[in-house]
């Protein structure tokens, strides 16, 4: 806590402090492009995500037809018997 005496027996005492940024375009500016690539980012990585469960539910989906091909096919070789 800083005191100061000001013109005698009066004491100016500062409790808190606090920190200002100034705005101006440049700040604006600058913080919108820190913004812009960070959503970049997270689209580019959005867009990852939603290819890669594409994918795998291309190959599941490959894999449940093949399955049922096979049990068809063992089905048929059942009833033949």
């Amino acid at each position: 806590m800083n005191t100061e005496k000001l013109g005698g027996t009066k004491t100016f005492e500062i409790k808190e402090s606090y920190e200002v940024e100034g705005i101006t375009e440049d700040f604006i500016w600058y913080n919108s492009k820190i913004l812009k690539n960070k959503m970049s980012s997270w689209e580019y990585e959005f867009e990852r995500i939603v290819n890669v469960m594409e994918s795998r539910h291309k190959e599941h989906l490959e894999i449940i037809s093949d399955l049922m091909r096979e049990n068809n096919f063992l089905r048929s070789k059942v009833k033949q018997k």
